[in-house]
């Protein structure tokens, strides 16, 4: 058998806060039972927190001292359903916890309300679309060194990324509807939202930090259309 982690969604836990780490192991599309241990690990290495994984879950206190930022990771010792160790990098935050989508089908709907009219075939909300955006935006905040700082790790929280979620979720649903429509309105659409998109990043706080010490940065290309150099000190915010 050939199992799949799923790890898609980057580890970013509030310190100082209990909560319930989660690992899904596939075979195919089938979900295996994962059993095992687990273990935080600060950035010196050193265990600070642990607990025996029953159903692919595991409860930990987050230590509230727990350095901000990157540089710590958690390790998943399986003994089902295979014999395997699982490391992922930990990113630790004063508030934002990434378990949870960062909108709702109930958001997206009272931004467009003719959302509510229908869903797509075999779905009956528009979680899927938020669960991609909030994954994508994660990414995107963990892959720059100025946003998975101490300083920015103390800044983010769920609220100050809600916006860029219900672009990116509208455009991925818009770009859906063009994909089985052909109705060019709705690609236009989706363009639109992707400039609004890139454009809140620009406008971010920390986006043109200086992590390499050769001047500002520019946005990551990862973000797929926003790679222009950074506006100079004169440049309006």
């Amino acid at each position: 058998m050939t199992y799949f982690p799923d790890v898609s969604r980057p580890v970013i836990i509030p310190r100082g806060q209990t909560v319930a780490r989660s690992l899904s192991v596939h075979d195919g599309l089938t979900s295996a039972t994962v059993t095992g241990s687990y273990v935080l690990y600060n950035a010196a290495g050193t265990s600070v927190a642990s607990g025996s994984v029953t159903a692919g879950a595991v409860s930990i206190t987050v230590p509230s001292d727990l350095a901000l930022g990157a540089g710590a990771w958690e390790e998943w010792a399986l003994s089902s359903p295979a014999t395997a160790t699982i490391r992922q990098a930990v990113y630790v935050s004063r508030s934002l916890d990434s378990r949870f989508n960062l909108c709702s089908s109930q958001v997206l709907q009272a931004v467009r309300p003719w959302l509510a009219l229908g869903y797509p075939s075999g779905q009956s909300d528009w979680e899927n679309a938020c669960t991609s955006a909030t994954i994508e935006v994660l990414r995107l905040l963990v892959s720059v060194t100025e946003w998975s700082s101490p300083t920015g790790m103390d800044l983010w929280d769920a609220s100050a990324l809600t916006a860029p979620v219900i672009k990116r979720s509208l455009a991925i649903i818009y770009r859906d509807a063009h994909a089985l429509t052909g109705a060019p309105h709705l690609l236009e659409e989706a363009r639109a939202l992707d400039a609004e998109y890139d454009a809140w990043w620009q406008r971010v706080p920390l986006a043109w930090g200086d992590s390499t010490g050769a001047g500002p940065d520019t946005l990551p290309g990862n973000m797929g259309r926003s790679t222009a150099p950074a506006p100079g000190p004169a440049a309006g915010r």
